[in-house]
């Protein structure tokens, strides 16, 4: 039961996200590998830092980017006893 709150939290969140990011763009952006890296970095870091200062928001986010990048690393996830989800390309 705690994993489907999790995943509708995760749920929850993705669509919130992609309608918050849904604004129309005059062309198509690209961001090269390291500019990614680069700004999740220096987003990483900005979060740490405001944990240490005791902000409560950035110590979940940091969580929730930890749990993001372990969900996308894995190709399978158990829901419970009877649902498992695996990656099928």
């Amino acid at each position: 039961m705690q994993t489907f709150k999790v995943c509708a939290l995760l749920a929850l969140f993705f669509v919130l996200v992609s309608a918050r990011g849904s604004k129309r763009r005059d062309g198509p952006v690209t961001i090269t590998d390291s500019e990614r890296r680069n700004i999740e970095d220096f987003l990483l870091a900005k979060l740490k830092q405001n944990c240490r200062q005791e902000d409560d928001r950035a110590c979940r986010m940091i969580k929730m980017s930890i749990v993001m990048n372990h969900l996308y690393l894995n190709t399978r996830l158990d829901l419970g006893d009877r649902v498992k989800v695996t990656e099928n390309w």
